[in-house]
């Protein structure tokens, strides 16, 4: 079962696109780096998952018209990551936490285009078309 609630990306049928369901698989892997990096587990402690999860869904909603934009012969390069970015929905973050956000992204973002490139159903070149994928899952996740 996944962290990250597929109602967040998907509270309408006509938000069941295949670059929202991009957007939520991306958010579930960046929860996931952020829950395995040994340099946020003070982070993971003082924020607890309830935000944290809040925080990597916000985030990655965001950045949706972000991806909107991505090439597909530069899929690999990270849309967007500003310095402020993360400060924006986690107000006094320490630098080093800002740091090791912005590694779990882009660790998150690399893994998840190289599973893209393999992938059959192109969510970032037919971002507008359904993806069928919601309708496997429901609104629980996995």
């Amino acid at each position: 079962m996944d962290s990250i609630s597929l109602s967040s990306f998907c509270a309408k049928k006509s938000q069941t696109t295949k670059l929202n369901w991009f957007c939520y698989e991306f958010s579930n892997l960046f929860f996931d780096e952020i829950k395995m990096s040994p340099r946020l587990s003070l982070f993971r402690k003082k924020m607890g998952q309830p935000k944290i999860i809040a925080f990597c869904q916000a985030w990655t909603v965001s950045m949706a018209k972000d991806i909107k934009d991505v090439d597909q012969n530069q899929l690999m390069t990270f849309p967007r990551l500003e310095d402020n970015d993360f400060g924006l929905f986690l107000p006094n973050l320490t630098p080093s936490w800002t740091n090791a956000l912005r590694e779990a992204s882009l660790k998150s973002w690399k893994e998840m285009t190289l599973a893209c490139l393999m992938c059959r159903n192109d969510c970032i070149i037919n971002q507008t078309q359904r993806a069928p994928l919601f309708n496997k899952l429901g609104n629980s996740g996995r």
